[in-house]
């Protein structure tokens, strides 16, 4: 089964940096295109990031005000896309770290099925397989969890998750293959499989 995403864009990426140019002076119109342009996609990010659709909210809400706020620091203004993605990454880090768990998700055996007893001959829809997939990705251990969501979820090429997650490639090419095998496992029970 495939998960990625088709990535959408309201604003052509060339007429994306006057944009951020204008916000940097304190601009709330354009501002307001930034967030306009941008909120879907990190709304989605924080979504596979997030154990909650409330929690992804609040994330993103905090994030665009962080965003508002030190806008005018940012030296690239052709890099706003990876700077607020890295803002919403490292977010839901702090998110991650607030609430650790007391076992750790990669202790074998301490991860048990979404569905205790999956009926492998019930096909699933596509929403079901979805929010079966986002469900087992926001399973992961935090480090998996990231890799996944940028590379097959939002669809980032490797240099650029590791930019955003600002790890070397090798480190984001180990987690990648670790999720992948976690989430093959974990799939498998569903009768879906990682591709």
């Amino acid at each position: 089964m495939a998960i990625r995403n088709v990535k959408s864009s309201m604003v052509d990426m060339n007429e994306l940096e006057p944009i951020v140019r204008q916000a940097q002076t304190g601009d709330l119109e354009a501002f307001r295109t930034l967030w306009e342009h941008s909120w879907p996609g990190m709304r989605r990010l924080a979504g596979h990031l997030c154990a909650s659709p409330c929690e992804a909210d609040d994330l993103v809400q905090n994030c665009f005000v962080q965003c508002w706020k030190a806008l005018p620091t940012l030296r690239e203004p052709a890099a706003f896309m990876g700077w607020l993605r890295r803002i919403v990454v490292n977010r839901a880090r702090d998110l991650w770290r607030s609430r650790r768990p007391e076992e750790s998700l990669d202790v074998p055996g301490a991860y048990e099925p979404l569905d205790s007893e999956p009926n492998a001959s019930e096909a699933l829809d596509t929403s079901q397989r979805s929010e079966l997939v986002r469900r087992v990705v926001a399973s992961l251990p935090d480090g998996q969890r990231e890799v996944i969501a940028l590379f097959y979820l939002e669809e980032l090429e490797v240099l650029e998750v590791a930019s955003t997650l600002n790890l070397p490639k090798g480190t984001v090419l180990s987690r990648l293959s670790r999720g992948r095998d976690a989430l093959r496992e974990r799939l498998s029970a569903y009768s879906l499989e990682v591709s």
